[in-house]
């Protein structure tokens, strides 16, 4: 059942990492190129690219950490019901 939480767990953490990351691929370059367009006074064109290149490592990151994690709070908590932590 701990395996299961900590998948759960990392599966929730991994779409939350993949939503940020890409919200910040997203929207970092075109509110740089707002600034530049506001303080320079030029007009401009900007393009923005997302593929499951870069959304996918931020996925499985966020999916290892969290599920690590969990695993590991899991165990401690179970070592300390016996007695056995330091």
């Amino acid at each position: 059942m701990t395996y299961v939480k900590a998948a759960l767990i990392g599966l929730l953490a991994g779409v939350a990492a993949a939503v940020l990351w890409a919200a910040a691929v997203l929207f970092t370059p075109l509110f740089f190129l707002m600034a530049e367009i506001r303080s320079t006074g030029s007009g401009g064109l900007g393009a923005v690219s997302l593929g499951l290149g870069s959304v996918l490592p931020a996925f499985v990151l966020g999916f290892v950490l969290a599920f690590w994690l969990s695993v590991r709070r899991a165990r401690r908590r179970r070592l300390r019901g016996v007695g056995l932590s330091h």
